[in-house]
C-alpha cells in the first residue's frame, strides 16, 4: 500500500508543477521572448485591400 500513496503523491506533485508552470505562462510579465516573437506571422499590413473578393 505504500507504493500506491507514494504513487499518487508523486502523480500529484508532478500535477501540481504543471498548473504552476501553465498558469506562470499565461500571466507572463516578462519582456517578449525573441524565440517565441520568430513564430508569429508577418505583419504585412492589412489583407483585405490586397486582394479583391474572387
Amino acid at each position: 500500500m505504500e507504493i500506491l500513496a507514494l504513487t499518487v503523491a508523486g502523480s500529484l506533485l508532478l500535477a501540481a508543477f504543471f498548473i504552476v508552470g501553465f498558469l506562470g505562462e499565461r500571466t507572463g510579465g516578462r519582456a517578449p521572448d525573441p524565440d517565441r516573437d520568430c513564430l508569429l506571422p508577418l505583419d504585412d499590413g492589412p489583407a483585405d485591400s490586397d486582394h479583391p473578393d474572387l
